[in-house]
C-alpha cells in the first residue's frame, strides 16, 4: 500500500454476495439504473440499440489494469452460467480491439461475470465493440463499478488507486465524470493511509465500510492507538466494528481507569417530565455534551438564555 502513498497524499493535499438474475428481464432490471459517466447514449438502456455481435471467449482477456472482483466466486459464476445458458444473455459485454495479448483481439472493458459464465459454459459471447482510448475504458470500468450493487468500499479504492498508480485517470475525472465527490474520494483512499502494522491485523478490507477506514486511519496518527486498534482488528475485518463502535471501544480503552465517564458515553439526560435535555457523545478522544433539538429551539435561541445556561455549567464544572 505504501507505494501509492504520494499520488495519494498529492491529492489529498489539494456486502452482499453478488445475485444471479433468474431471468433476463431481471437481468436488465438490475442493470437498468446505471450511469456512465458523461456519455449518456452508452447506457446500458441504449447500450442494446448499439450493433451487438457474438464472439468466442477465447479471443478475449481483461484488462491487466482491472482489480479482481473479491465475490466472483465458483459458485455465483456457475449459478450466472446455469441462468444464461437456459435464458441467454440478457445484456451485451462492453469490448474494444486489442493486441496487447498474442492470440487475443478484445479486451473486456466490463461485465466480467458475463465473461466468466459464457466461458465455463462454451458460450459464444454478446459484446459491443468500442473504439476507445486507455482513459475513456477506465471511466466505463470505473462507473459500472460505482453503480454494481454489489461492489464494496474497499474494491473501489484499490480499483481507484490501480488506475491512478498507472496514471491512466485523474482523480478531477473521478470527481467531474464518475459523480464520486471530493469528500468520498478522499474516504476511499484513506485505506492507503492505515498503518502496515494494522493492515496485516485486519487482512481483509471487504468488509470494512470507507468511513471507517478513514476514521482508523486517522486514529493511527496516534502510535499509542494503533495496539488498541489490533486488540480489535477481527472484530473490524467481520464488520462488527463500524465507525460508532471503534470509537467507543478506543475511548472507552483509554479511559479505563475512570469507569463512570466511560459508563456515560452513550446516555442520555432527561428532565423531571421526561424530557429530553442532552446526551454523551466522543468527539475525537473527549467526552462532549450534545444538546437536544427542542432544548436548543426553546433555551439557545437568546443571548439571555445562553448567558444563563453557560453560568451554571461554569459554576458547576469550576473548581472548588
Amino acid at each position: 500500500m505504501g507505494k501509492r502513498k504520494a499520488t495519494i497524499e498529492n491529492f489529498l493535499s489539494n456486502n452482499e454476495p453478488p445475485k444471479v438474475p433468474t431471468s433476463s428481464r431481471v437481468e436488465e432490471k438490475q442493470y437498468s439504473k446505471h450511469k456512465i459517466f458523461d456519455k449518456p447514449e452508452t447506457t446500458y438502456s441504449n447500450m442494446s440499440k448499439s450493433a451487438v455481435i457474438e464472439i468466442d471467449t477465447a479471443l478475449v482477456f481483461i484488462c491487466p489494469h482491472k482489480v479482481d472482483r473479491r465475490n466472483l466466486t465458483d459458485t455465483s459464476i456457475f449459478s450466472l452460467a446455469e441462468n444464461m445458458a437456459k435464458v441467454g444473455q440478457a445484456q451485451p459485454c462492453m469490448v474494444r480491439e486489442s493486441n496487447a495479448i498474442p492470440g487475443k483481439q478484445y479486451e473486456l472493458v466490463f461485465g466480467e461475470r458475463r465473461f466468466k459464465a459464457a466461458k465455463l459454459k462454451g458460450m459464444k459471447l454478446k459484446v459491443i465493440v468500442k473504439d476507445i482510448t486507455d482513459n475513456e475504458a477506465a471511466l466505463f470500468l470505473l462507473s459500472e463499478n460505482n453503480n454494481r450493487k454489489n461492489n464494496t468500499d474497499f474494491e473501489l479504492s484499490s480499483q481507484l488507486c490501480k488506475l491512478f498508480e498507472a496514471n491512466i485517470v485523474s482523480q478531477q475525472e473521478i470527481v467531474d465524470k464518475i459523480g464520486i465527490s471530493r469528500q468520498k474520494l478522499s474516504r476511499l483512499l484513506s485505506y492507503e493511509r492505515i498503518p502496515f502494522e494494522l493492515v496485516e491485523a485486519i487482512h481483509d478490507f471487504t468488509r470494512v465500510s470507507s468511513a471507517t477506514a478513514e476514521y482508523i486511519a486517522s486514529l493511527s496518527k496516534e502510535t499509542s492507538n494503533i495496539p488498541i486498534l489490533i486488540e480489535i482488528a477481527d472484530k473490524i475485518r467481520s464488520g462488527m466494528f463500524g465507525k460508532a463502535k471503534v470509537k467507543e471501544y478506543v475511548f472507552n480503552h483509554k479511559n479505563k481507569q475512570n469507569p463512570l465517564l466511560a459508563s456515560l458515553i452513550g446516555s442520555e439526560i432527561f428532565d423531571h417530565k421526561g424530557r429530553l435535555l442532552y446526551k454523551w457523545e466522543i468527539h475525537g478522544d473527549s467526552p462532549s455534551i450534545v444538546f437536544s433539538k427542542k432544548l436548543s429551539e426553546h433555551h439557545l435561541n437568546n443571548e439571555e438564555s445562553i448567558k444563563i445556561i453557560t453560568a451554571k455549567i461554569k459554576e458547576a464544572l469550576s473548581y472548588k
